[in-house]
């Protein structure tokens, strides 16, 4: 059993029909379900039964909620039929009317790629958040380019320079779902990729920062602002502007482990590749 509904992320404005429905599988007969939803920052809760007409084993019903308005509301279910019990937790958003996206505005939210929560679907799971986040009212996505974000990466040689290429194939779906949507996104280089560490064979790891290796210079200046450059051009239509680390001043996360010296010299050089001006092709 789950909550399941048109709308991606259970988040509705207060302006139209809070739409979540019952799903049932795997069922033998009728089943009753009762829902108690309850507000988190506040002191509402309902509490009421329905049934769910099952044929092949599989039913969905339309929960009949009535919500006091704006707020974070949690919703749990029980469903019992055929002497088994399933029990489901979600939650349920209900915000203002978005307004439209604005390039002027100050709010934005930080992206969180769906695959990080094993979705595969990466089409479809790119077209939700897109929706949710914009409902939510952002104008603005910050998106990090990780070091796994970088794949099948391509060093080539020709009459001595250094051109370097990569496939971001995931992030540009995710990318161009938020486009569609209105949203502005700022680039953010956070990671080097692995094949362009100074230090490749450093594997360890310090809380939620990733793996040593990505977290240090590139090996090579040359390398790295080639694909600078040719990240800059692959979204030139679609990034605008772009931020230069994570909160490289945060040891104790340890998002940056180089020197200060070592990080000045990767903003001067990083800076100067994603620039407009820069070449992008060989």
């Amino acid at each position: 059993m789950t909550a399941v509904s048109p709308r991606a992320g259970l988040v509705f404005a207060d302006n139209e029909k809070v739409d979540v429905r019952v799903q049932v599988t795997g069922a033998g007969g009728p089943v009753e379900v009762e829902y108690e939803v309850k507000e988190t920052e506040g002191s509402w809760t309902a509490k009421k039964k329905l049934g769910v007409a099952v044929k092949g084993g599989a039913g969905t019903a339309a929960v009949p909620l009535e919500l006091p308005g704006r707020g974070h509301y949690e919703m749990t279910l029980t469903a019992v039929g055929g002497g088994q019990t399933a029990n489901a937790t979600t939650a349920i958003g209900v915000v203002f009317p978005p307004s439209k996206a604005e390039e002027a505005s100050s709010w934005g939210i930080f992206y969180t790629p769906p695959s990080w929560f094993g979705r595969k679907d990466h089409v479809v799971a790119a077209e939700e958040s897109a929706a949710s986040l914009r409902i939510l009212g952002a104008s603005w996505i910050r998106f990090n380019f990780y070091a796994g974000d970088y794949r099948d990466v391509q060093i080539e040689k020709k009459g001595g320079k250094v051109f370097v290429t990569a496939d971001t194939g995931l992030s540009k779906t995710y990318i161009q779902a938020l486009r569609r949507k209105g949203l502005f996104i700022m680039g953010e280089v956070c990671q080097v990729p692995t094949a362009l560490s100074s230090r490749p064979e450093e594997e360890g790891k310090v809380a939620d920062a990733g793996e040593l290796r990505n977290r240090v210079k590139p090996r090579s200046y040359a390398e790295w602002d080639s694909l600078m450059t040719n990240l800059a051009g692959e979204y030139k239509k679609d990034i605008g502007v772009w931020e230069i680390w994570n909160e490289a001043n945060y040891t104790e996360r340890g998002y940056w482990s180089g020197t200060l010296d070592e990080l000045l010299e990767l903003v001067e050089h990083t800076s100067k590749a994603l620039s407009p001006t820069s070449a992008v092709r060989p």
